[in-house]
């Protein structure tokens, strides 16, 4: 069974999910509980959640996010300071 817990637990979903928020577009997750029940995860949600403290079929996986996770916040603050958004930029 696949759920929202399980799906969180991957390293690899724990990167795309990073991925997603650090990306200089502005997106969104849903989570569908049921067909009538959905929600938006929030932005920030990946802070508890690190990438490498995740579950990997591979342990060797592990240890190439490092500079997969560097280059995401490099460019996410390359974005932010190109168009002078200090508040964010800090943040």
């Amino acid at each position: 069974i696949v759920d929202y817990r399980s799906w969180k637990s991957r390293g690899w979903c724990r990167l795309e999910r990073m991925a997603r928020v650090l990306s200089p577009r502005s997106t969104t997750m849903v989570l569908v509980k049921h067909k009538d029940t959905i929600f938006e995860v929030g932005p920030h949600e990946y802070l508890f959640d690190p990438v490498a403290r995740g579950s990997f079929g591979y342990e060797e996986d592990r240890c190439r996010l490092g500079p997969l996770v560097k280059r995401l916040v490099a460019n996410k603050l390359a974005t932010l300071a190109a168009s002078c958004n200090m508040e964010e930029y800090r943040h």
